[in-house]
């Protein structure tokens, strides 16, 4: 009786083997950037918040448009400028990128623009 594997079978494991590390890679590529696109909604979601909180504070929805600079969310007190940074990309926020408002009669806030895309 024969001992060992012959090279057809190792080379069949070691294929085996290479397709499945490879699907395994692509799927933890998608994982990542999925987890990416959460945190970097959750970001924005977050700031889009702060930005609404501070129109109603400073009632600056006397117009039917308003805008907030980062740079009032800053000042404010509602973020840190070491927190600006999207984890989508990883880049830091400029204060001078702003959020746009329109306000209709009955007080209901929408953005029409945000600096943050996921």
């Amino acid at each position: 009786m024969k001992k060992g594997f012959t090279l057809v079978e190792l080379i069949s494991v070691i294929a085996l083997l290479a397709l499945i590390s490879g699907a395994a890679a692509v799927s933890y590529v998608k994982i990542k950037n999925k987890q990416k696109k959460d945190a970097c909604i959750a970001f924005k979601k977050n700031l889009e918040n702060v930005a609404i909180e501070i129109v109603q504070d400073l009632n600056k929805c006397q117009w039917n448009a308003s805008s907030v600079f980062i740079r009032e969310m800053v000042e404010y007190g509602n973020l840190k400028e070491e927190d600006l940074i999207n984890p989508a990309t990883e880049e830091k926020i400029p204060l001078t990128n702003y959020f746009l408002f329109n306000c209709d009669n009955n007080g209901n806030i929408t953005i029409s623009r945000s600096p943050i895309d996921c």
